[in-house]
Order: C-alpha cells, then structure tokens, then sequence
C-alpha cells in the first residue's frame, strides 16, 4: 500500500514523474491530508487488498478519501480518458462492459469491428447473431468498393477468408501482364 501512496503523490506533484502530464500536469492533486502516509493510511487501509490499485470517482476530481476507492486492474483499464464510452440500455458505460452485460453471442473483437468499421447499431453489434464462416453482410463492400455477395465472393482454401472474386480476377490480369512484359532472363 505504500508504494500506491508514493506513486500516487509523485504522478500528482513531480514533474519529473512519467505519468506527471497526465495527473499533476492536468491540475489532478492529492489533498492536502493524504500528504502523509499515515493519514492516507488511516483513511484507506480497512478496505485494501494486494493486487488492487487506487481509483478516483471522477477522472478529474483530486485524491481524497470522498473520491477514492480501491479497484482491480482490469476495472480501472475501463476507466480511462481514451475508453469509448456508449449509451447502452439506458447506461453509459465502456464498450467492453456493454458488451459483457449484452450475453453477446460474438466475441468481443467481432461486436468492435461491426460496431465501429461496420456501422452497426450498438444493440445489434451486440446480440445479433454471429455470422457464418465466410458470409459477409449483404451491404458489405470490399476495400476497392465492390458489392460483397455470395455470388461474387469465395472463401480462400489457404487462408479461410472471404474474397472478392472482382478483385482477385484484377490482381491475377495484373500479375500476367507484368509477367509477360519481362524481358527474359538471359543465361
């Protein structure tokens, strides 16, 4: 608990710290009782475990026995300034915590791309059912823009992905063409 405190004091007050921009370069300070060991002791020790970190309520408040509690690694990594936030079944939370609160029947990498590359409602990132092995959306598009349907695509017998037949077929007449405009190598 000691080393919590001390990081703590030092990320708020030494600007030689490594994280000093992002807490005492911001305005975040310790309060002026937690200053001492014993005082921030006093104060949080009844409810310390090892492995726990310290976390303030309100991400820009200060350090203080009202805005502090103790938490675990993996939920303060949901609380930082650059954890997207959504509005899901009436709260506002981290998109991870929605996605555990959802049941999602996806994984979590899945729920993100068709949420933030797709477009996709939140609720329906979310729940919707996973896709089958090598089907794409009906509105899917590849990177050239072309129309991703099962007709004009085929899944990859090397690979397992989904392609574009339009662009295959470009990248293959492309190939030939350069193939057949080398000179032959002489011996």
């Amino acid at each position: 608990m000691f080393d919590v405190w001390r990081s703590m004091v030092a990320r708020c007050e030494n600007p030689k710290a490594t994280h000093f921009k992002d807490y005492g370069g911001r305005g975040i300070v310790v309060c002026d009782r937690w200053k001492e060991y014993p005082a921030f002791f006093a104060d949080m020790a009844w409810d310390y475990a090892k492995g726990l970190t310290i976390e303030r309520n309100d991400v820009n408040g200060r350090y203080d026995p009202m805005n502090c509690r103790w938490i675990s690694r993996s939920e303060q990594a949901l609380n930082k300034r650059t954890t997207l936030r959504v509005e899901f079944r009436g709260r506002r939370m981290a998109f991870v915590s929605a996605w555990k609160a959802s049941g999602a029947l996806v994984n979590l990498r899945t729920a993100w791309s068709r949420y933030s590359r797709y477009g996709w409602d939140l609720e329906r990132a979310l729940t919707g059912a996973p896709m089958k092995q090598g089907r794409r959306r009906k509105e899917g598009r590849c990177g050239n823009g072309h129309l991703l349907t099962a007709t004009s695509t085929f899944i990859s017998r090397r690979s397992g992905r989904v392609n574009c037949k339009a662009c295959v077929s470009a990248n293959t007449a492309r190939y030939r063409a350069r193939l057949l405009s080398q000179p032959e190598a002489q011996a």
